[in-house]
């Protein structure tokens, strides 16, 4: 009984230092949301935010990975911060006889995914080009978004030594390898990845010439809404993370909503009390007071029509049937401030 009782404990701790971290983790995004907009454009700066956001992002799925309960949840993320990642890492043991050539079409919308898992994916298609190489040559990565059916387009070329015609049909075929030795991984497993992602991979090949492999992959509507919010639509925003609080109210006054603040349930029940035309709520599941779930459950009492969002650092609780409460979103902390706006303009058309 004691075991059971001591590794019960070992998880409620666990969960309780993951949701701290996720709280960390949003604190943080915030703040390079906010940076981004309060800082002159500049591709050095740029360069450097984006690199704090992937890191969070992969130190979030490395963290949620260590609860047994733990289910694996997809976030935003830009194609262009994964190739970069890729360039920056394989360029650290790249010879100088094979040149690796980048093109990124500007604007390409987000996708939705696992970034460790593309990432991978990614790296791996551009060892297996550089293995292919045995003297000079080059590889070429490029992303583009094909507008009229909302995917994005990368390619990742080599002029190495080709596949057979005999092969190309069978590459993806679990345990296919033509190799006698190399690190990259099957192509089985991340033709599994890419399918993962709603997406598909195929190969261009001629021996002696190179190969080509191409991945579709299903973009993240862009909202042809006006970037600002439509002047005094007023959101209450409720969390017991001051600094979240803070930060997230900030950005939100900077898109003209009009954002009122409250750090508990409490305080929440008495603002949506002397205001209840709120046109949209935000709501932490995790609260010292009043759990955010029963204070959906007081506010549906008397509205059932005011959209509401409901964040948590809980894969239980975004996974959870939460019907009865008639949540419009549940946004799985940490999230990035694009991806609370999107929710937020869409649930205001």
């Amino acid at each position: 009984m004691s075991g059971n009782k001591n590794e019960q404990k070992i998880l409620i701790d666990l969960r309780g230092a993951i949701h701290d971290l996720n709280n960390i983790f949003t604190s943080n995004l915030a703040s390079i949301g906010q940076l981004q907009k309060l800082l002159p454009d500049n591709e050095n700066v740029n360069s450097l935010l984006a690199g704090l956001s992937i890191n969070y992002i992969r130190a979030t799925e490395i963290i949620n990975t260590l609860s047994p309960t733990t289910k694996k949840l997809k976030s935003r993320i830009s194609i262009e911060d994964i190739i970069t990642d890729v360039q920056s890492t394989v360029k650290l043991s790249l010879e100088e006889r094979i040149k690796l050539k980048i093109i990124i079409e500007k604007n390409i919308p987000e996708i939705e995914g696992y970034y460790t898992d593309l990432y991978r994916a990614l790296l791996n298609l551009t060892i297996n080009a550089i293995e292919s190489i045995d003297t000079e040559g080059q590889i070429e990565i490029t992303a583009n978004k094909i507008q009229e059916n909302n995917l994005i387009e990368i390619k990742i070329s080599d002029t190495g030594s080709g596949i057979s015609k005999e092969n190309l049909p069978f590459i993806f075929n679990e345990k296919f390898s033509t190799k006698e030795r190399g690190s990259g991984h099957g192509l089985a497993i991340i033709k599994k990845i890419i399918a993962e992602h709603k997406g598909i991979i195929s190969a261009e090949s001629k021996e002696q010439t190179g190969t080509t492999f191409i991945i579709s992959l299903p973009s993240i509507p862009v909202f042809q809404q006006a970037s600002h919010g439509k002047i005094n639509q007023s959101i209450l925003l409720v969390d017991d993370d001051k600094t979240i609080l803070e930060l997230l109210s900030d950005l939100l006054l900077s898109y003209d909503y009009n954002v009122v603040a409250a750090d508990c349930g409490k305080e929440a029940l008495k603002e949506y009390y002397n205001n209840p035309n709120f046109e949209l709520i935000i709501v932490d599941k995790t609260m010292p007071d009043i759990d955010g779930l029963e204070l959906i459950k007081k506010i549906r009492e008397s509205n059932s029509k005011v959209p509401i969002i409901l964040t948590s650092g809980s894969h239980e609780t975004i996974d959870q049937d939460l019907t009865d409460y008639r949540i419009n979103k549940k946004i799985k902390k940490p999230f990035n401030f694009e991806q609370l706006l999107d929710e937020i303009q869409n649930l205001l058309i």
